[in-house]
């Protein structure tokens, strides 16, 4: 379990690195205009095609970086669970696109661009100012 851990971690690692980076930033910009509120983070990830250990286990590795602002960041759940089974793709979107305009800042996971749903979530947090660290 170990070497598991290991390999997970130097995987992670240089991904993990651009979002701190990133989040540093963001909090430097979000401290100078005086806001102190817990920043919510909206995670957008493709989903297609994906088992629901795969989009947990990602989106666990980008809440890790939570901590890094020195304050908590309120990560928004966007893994629904309580669709039906013949739900739409749009159903979700719209879910999605009503959690991500109560976050502060948006992380786009790599690979977002390649996909539909994420590409409008992209535009929605571009033309509303939600600021973003992409990949």
């Amino acid at each position: 379990q170990s070497e598991e851990i290991v390999d997970w971690i130097a995987i992670q690692a240089p991904k993990l690195l651009k979002v701190f980076q990133n989040v540093i930033v963001f909090k430097c910009e979000s401290t100078a205009k005086g806001e102190d509120k817990m920043k919510r983070l909206f995670i957008s990830q493709p989903m297609i095609g994906k088992t629901d250990e795969q989009i947990m286990a990602e989106g666990k590795s980008d809440s890790e970086s939570k901590g890094i602002l020195g304050e908590e960041i309120e990560v928004i759940d966007t893994f629904y669970t309580d669709f039906s089974k013949d739900a739409k793709p749009l159903e979700y979107l719209a879910r999605s696109i009503k959690d991500l305009s109560s976050a502060d800042i948006a992380y786009f996971v790599q690979g977002w661009s390649e996909f539909r749903g994420c590409k409008i979530e992209h535009t929605c947090a571009v033309e509303y100012g939600i600021d973003r660290i992409e990949e």
